[in-house]
């Protein structure tokens, strides 16, 4: 388990670079020239520009990436769930990018396989880790001895 987490970590920190470097780089030219983009591109969408799809890749993909990569390393509480969301959310923005721009790109076709293997890594990571043979876990002391629960032998039951 720990090569399968140790790979979504690496995939987690691409999407979140990516989502920076394209998002800020939106964000310092609107006009997308720096990118080779068209605003004409953008003529059936609700945008005039692509200062809002920057702020949406660096925020929604960026940071997010990142911060599910973080909680990936230090396995904090919920970290799976961040995979999910990281994933989640580059796979319907990229999609939704398919839909309403006139033209498709191939980093597009790229960020959508990496949270499609990411969500197959969240759920693999969510099954529980099979007992290797050769190898026991630690049983409590009262699971050893068979006693199910505890009673006093001088108290009288139902009293």
């Amino acid at each position: 388990m720990k090569a399968v987490r140790q790979l979504a970590t690496a995939i987690e920190m691409l999407l979140g670079a990516l989502g920076l470097y394209l998002g800020f780089m939106l964000i310092s030219d609107p006009t997308g020239r720096r990118l080779d983009l068209s605003t004409s591109w953008l003529q059936h969408t609700l945008f005039a520009d692509y200062l809002i799809p920057g702020w949406v890749l660096a925020l929604g993909i960026g940071l997010i990436s990142l911060l599910a990569a973080m909680f990936t390393v230090y396995k904090k509480h919920g970290y799976r769930s961040m995979m999910l969301l990281a994933a989640g959310l580059t796979l319907l923005l990229n999609l939704a990018g398919f839909f309403l721009l006139a033209e498709q790109f191939g980093i597009q076709w790229v960020l959508i396989f990496l949270s499609i293997v990411l969500l197959l890594l969240a759920y693999v990571l969510s099954k529980p880790e099979p007992v290797q043979a050769g190898v026991q876990k630690a049983v409590p002391a009262q699971a050893k001895s068979g006693k199910t629960h505890h009673f006093h032998k001088h108290r009288k039951r139902g009293h």
